[in-house]
This record gives structure tokens, C-alpha cells and sequence, in this order.
């Protein structure tokens, strides 16, 4: 019983410290900006929707699926595209709830894309759910443990599900394989188990 508790306190020391780390990742990027005389808020909003105007004419239906393993700079392209998608969607008052690499397509051009399975209301921060949705692998816990309706989500759930995609998509199976990269850092902030404490920065 006695290495039990211990092994969970050490289990939440590092949890504790990973969420240091990333604050002070994010604490000294701003102060490089400023320090240079850059706006200290880093409008994410904007970028999804610069990234939304150049994507938005992509014919799903002419790109390919993903057969090969993406490398990370192929990774960083598919998380801005697909996710400036949701950002998009949610802009009207819904989301997908699930990204599946299955939905997500390239053009010959580098550019992603995806067709949304499902879609589902989003009102006041809160996706509401009431009709039997299909649950993939790479979804965020509460929507794959989900065994009743009505139900209802973050936002942040359709983010999590691209994460999982992403990683699959580069054949890995645990983001430290990038560690110390904006892309690492992104997935940091999205793949946390709590809900409330995801956010979506790239930076």
C-alpha cells in the first residue's frame, strides 16, 4: 500500500512539472517578443484564420489519403490546417467531435483537408450531443467512455482526436519523439485528460 502511494505522489510531482515547463516555455517566448518589440498577445485567432482563407477551396475529393508516414514539418501543416477547419466550423455554432486519419486528406501541394463524419451543436462553450456518434481510438477520453445521451463535450474534444491523428500519422506513439518544439508544446496544452485545461497556441 505503502509503494502505492508513492508511486502515485510521483505520478502528480511530474504532472506538476510538465505543467511548469510549459509555462515558462510559454513565459519566455513572450518576453522575447516583447523584448523585441512585438505585440505580447499572440493572436491565435488570427492564424487559424489566415490558414482557414488559404485552405478553404481545397477540393477534398481530388486530395489522397494518407498512405506514408508524414514527416514534421508535413505533421505541423496537417495540425494548422485541420484544426484552422474546427476553428471554422465552431465560428458557426458547431463542431465535429472526432478527426480520424481516415478523414484527413493531402494535395500534391502539401495541403490538408478533411470531411467531417459527424457534426454537432455548440452553444455557450458547450457541445451537445444527442444522437449515437461512432468512437475512434484516437478520440479524447470522455467521448470514447461516453455511454449515454444526451451528453455533452468541450470544445476542445475535436482537438484532442487531431492530436491522436497527428501522431498517427507520423507513426509514433508518443509526441516526445519531438520534444522541445512548438508542435510538442501544442500537443502538451491539448492532450491534458482534464477538459478544462486544454487550450489550443501554437507558438
Amino acid at each position: 500500500m505503502r509503494s502505492k502511494s508513492c508511486s502515485k505522489t510521483r505520478s502528480e510531482v511530474l504532472q506538476v512539472k510538465d505543467k511548469l515547463r510549459i509555462q515558462a516555455h510559454i513565459f519566455f517566448i513572450f518576453r522575447s517578443y516583447w523584448q523585441k518589440d512585438k505585440p505580447l498577445f499572440y493572436n491565435m485567432d488570427l492564424l487559424l484564420k489566415q490558414r482557414y482563407e488559404r485552405i478553404r477551396n481545397v477540393d477534398y475529393n481530388k486530395a489522397k489519403e494518407i498512405q506514408n508516414e508524414i514527416s514534421y514539418s508535413q505533421a505541423v501543416a496537417m495540425f494548422l490546417d485541420i484544426s484552422a477547419l474546427i476553428y471554422q466550423k465552431q465560428s458557426e455554432d458547431e463542431t465535429p467531435i472526432s478527426i480520424p486519419l481516415k478523414s484527413i486528406r493531402i494535395t500534391d501541394d502539401g495541403v490538408f483537408t478533411a470531411r467531417f463524419e459527424q457534426i454537432f451543436p455548440l452553444k455557450d462553450g458547450v457541445v451537445f450531443v444527442e444522437q449515437p456518434y461512432q468512437k475512434y481510438d484516437v478520440d479524447a477520453p470522455e467521448v470514447k467512455s461516453q455511454d449515454s445521451l444526451p451528453a455533452k463535450f468541450t470544445p476542445s474534444v475535436p482537438y484532442y482526436s487531431l492530436c491522436n491523428s497527428v501522431l498517427e500519422a507520423m507513426q509514433i506513439k508518443d509526441k516526445i519523439e519531438f520534444d522541445e518544439t512548438k508542435l510538442y508544446y501544442a500537443f502538451e496544452r491539448i492532450l491534458d485528460r482534464e477538459p478544462s485545461e486544454r487550450f489550443v497556441l501554437f507558438i
